[in-house]
Parts: structure tokens; sequence; C-alpha cells
């Protein structure tokens, strides 16, 4: 009798462990992995939508895009047969591609035996966040203005260099405006390590703030950045 519940006792454990490894294993294979290289920002519903895998020594044949928590599978590809080095690197990738998934949410790419990729997104706003602060950045790097706590947050600091008493340099003198000549240029960007202002520099910086309003407007008009001017 006692022989009898010792190997039922050791069974149910060998049973237990049999069940163990069987569900950790896939779990194993699904962890996260850098070499599945994608856009983590995301990308439009309708725009082209490709990932790239770096190295080999996986069996898979086909990988899926699924929820972030793996459950839902939304869409299967197959890999491509053939790896691909670059001339650049000893790097074996392949490219996949999958533009046919249009709908909206947060996924992730799955290769078996390999792992899932960082969570990325299919969205109209999913650049919203960057726009914004690349706007804000220019707020931030402005010149002879002070930066109001209620906009720049920790980074507000008083009005710096206001350059309404700059001296002409012999090198920029003209007849009309000879070395010494007192005139006012506040205002403007800092845009390296030093407060040396260039025509050229601020030409570029208007001019790419300027054709972004001309070519999308509307969006503009309705972009709140959290500066005086929004």
């Amino acid at each position: 009798m006692l022989l009898q519940i010792l190997q039922k006792k050791t069974l149910c454990r060998l049973w237990l462990l049999s069940q163990a490894l069987f569900f950790s294993i896939p779990t194993m294979a699904q962890q996260f992995t850098d070499r599945i290289k994608i856009n983590q920002l995301g990308f439009y519903p309708n725009a082209p939508k490709v990932a790239i895998i770096a190295g080999d020594g996986y069996a898979a044949s086909a990988f899926y895009i699924t929820s972030t928590n793996l459950r839902d599978t939304f869409l299967i590809g197959e890999l491509p047969a053939s790896t691909k080095g670059s001339a650049y690197s000893k790097t074996i990738t392949r490219l996949i591609d999958f533009s046919l998934l249009t709908k909206e949410g947060s996924y992730v790419v799955l290769v078996p035996g390999l792992g899932h990729s960082h969570v990325f997104k299919i969205g109209n706003d999913i650049f919203a966040e960057a726009s914004t602060a690349t706007l804000k950045g220019f707020y931030y790097q402005r010149s002879s203005m002070s930066l109001e706590p209620k906009y720049a947050g920790k980074w507000h600091r008083s009005a710096g260099h206001p350059d309404t008493v700059v001296y002409v340099h012999p090198s920029a003198a003209t007849a009309k405006r000879p070395a010494g000549t007192i005139i006012s240029s506040p205002y403007g960007w800092y845009d390296a390590g030093d407060y040396n202002k260039y025509i050229v520099n601020s030409g570029i910086t208007m001019g790419t703030l300027l054709s972004a309003f001309e070519n999308y407007p509307a969006y503009f008009k309705k972009l709140k950045a959290n500066i005086p001017e929004s």
C-alpha cells in the first residue's frame, strides 16, 4: 500500500514537472529580443511597414504580428527564404513586410524561436508627440528672452544675451557701417556651444518653420505645444 502511494506521488510530480516544462518552453522562446529592428514610434495605417531581423540561427519560417500580450495574432507572414548581407556589415539580415496590417492599435513582431520586438503602434497620430517635442525644442533654445516656468517647467531660466548693444567687428565693417558701430540684434536661437549669430543659421531655422506651417497649416493651427504663441 505504501509503495503504491509513493508511486502515485512520484507520477504526480513527474506530470507536474512535464507540464511546467511544456508551458515554459514557449514562454522562453517568446521573450523580448533586440534582434528585431523596428520603428518604435510606429506607422501610419496606410503607410509601408517593415522590420529587419538581424542575425541567423533560428528555424522559423514565418513571422507573426501579435497583441502586446502575445495572445492574439493579427497577421502571419512568410520569412524571406534567403538572407542578405551588406557590403558595410557582416551582419546577416532579413527584411519583413507587414504593410497589409492597417488596423490601429499596439503590436509586436514575433518570430518563434527568436522572440518578439519592442511594442509599436499603428495610428494616425503616432508622430504627434515627436512633432510637438521638436517644435518646442526651438522654444527652449531661444535667446534674449526668459523661459517661464509655466512653459519651460524645470528648464525655466532668465533671459540671456539681450544683444541690444552689439559692436560691428572689423571683419564685418563696411564704409556705411565702420568697425565699432553699435547695432541692436536681439532674439534668435542658441544653436551651438557659443553665442554667435549667423544669417545662414537663422535663415535655415526660419525656412524650416515657415515651410512646415505653409505645407500643413491646419495641423499647426490645432497644435498645442505649450509655448507663448500656442
